[in-house]
C-alpha cells in the first residue's frame, strides 16, 4: 500500500531541491509543494492540509522541516510519519533573529537579486562547492525567489517555537537527519534535538554541508528508504 507523501523544500528552494528523490519516491502518492508562493505560516499549512485527505508522511527539510513541525503538533491526527532533514527544533538565537530582521529591513529598500556565489561556502560542504552543478542547482533556485517571496518565507517562520516537547509526545515515528560538517544547523544542535526527543531515530550524513538532499543524495535516499520502508 502506497503512502501519502507530502515534501516541504527549504528556504528560497522549489522542486527541484527533490530532484534526486524522485525516482525512490514515485511508487508512493507524493507531492512536492512549493512554499515560495505563500504569504505566511498559515498559507504554508493549508497547502499540507489540501495535499491529501490521508494521514500524511511529512517530510521537510530546513524551513520545510520546521513548517513540517508546526503542522504535526497542530495536527497530529493528519500524520502517520514525519522525516526532518537539517532541523534543529530550536528557536533562533538572538542573533539569528536580529540578523534576519535586519536582512528583510534591508530588502524593503534594494531588491533581492538572488543568492551570491561567496555565500554557497557557508551552505555546503567544500566537496559540493567544487561541483558546478550542485553550485549552479542552488543558485538557480535562489535566483527564482523575488524579494516579495523571500519576505514572505522569511517572516512566515521568523517567529518559531520550540517544539521540542510537544512532538515527543507524539506517537508517530519520527527520523532526524544531520550532516555533520553542516554550519546552518551544526551536529551539536541536531544531537541535541534528538536527546530532547529519544524516541526518535537520527542519521549523521559525513562531509555534507547543509544542502543534504542534492550533496549526499545516495547516503539520504538510502536512509528514506528505510525509514519509509521502500526496500
Amino acid at each position: 500500500m502506497s503512502k501519502s507523501i507530502v515534501c516541504l523544500p527549504g528556504f528560497l528552494c522549489d522542486d527541484r531541491l527533490w530532484k534526486h528523490q524522485r525516482d525512490i519516491l514515485a511508487s508512493q502518492d507524493c507531492k512536492f509543494l512549493d512554499l515560495r508562493h505563500s504569504e505566511n505560516l498559515n498559507q504554508m499549512l493549508e497547502q499540507i492540509e489540501q495535499s491529501f485527505t490521508t494521514p500524511l508522511t511529512l517530510i521537510g527539510f530546513s524551513m520545510g522541516a520546521y513548517v513540517a513541525q508546526v503542522f504535526a503538533t497542530r495536527f497530529p491526527h493528519r500524520v502517520e510519519e514525519l522525516i526532518l532533514i537539517g532541523a534543529t527544533g530550536c528557536p533562533f538565537s538572538d542573533s539569528e533573529f536580529k540578523a534576519r530582521v535586519q536582512t528583510a529591513n534591508t530588502l524593503k529598500k534594494v531588491a533581492f537579486g538572488g543568492l551570491s556565489p561567496k555565500a554557497l561556502k557557508h551552505y555546503i560542504h567544500e566537496d559540493a562547492l567544487n561541483n558546478e552543478a550542485i553550485r549552479n542547482q542552488i543558485l538557480e533556485m535562489a535566483a527564482g525567489n523575488n524579494t516579495e517571496m523571500y519576505l514572505n518565507q522569511l517572516n512566515a517562520t521568523l517567529h518559531r517555537m520550540d517544539l521540542k516537547m510537544s512532538l515527543n509526545s507524539l506517537r508517530f515515528p519520527i527520523t532526524l537527519i544531520g550532516a555533520a560538517q553542516d554550519q546552518i544547523t551544526p551536529l551539536e544542535k541536531v544531537e541535541a534535538f534528538q536527546r530532547a526527543i529519544p524516541r526518535s531515530t537520527l542519521y549523521i550524513i559525513e562531509g555534507s554541508g547543509h544542502f543534504i538532499p542534492l550533496e549526499k543524495p545516495e547516503e539520504l535516499n538510502a536512509i528514506l528508504m528505510a525509514a519509509l520502508a521502500l526496500n
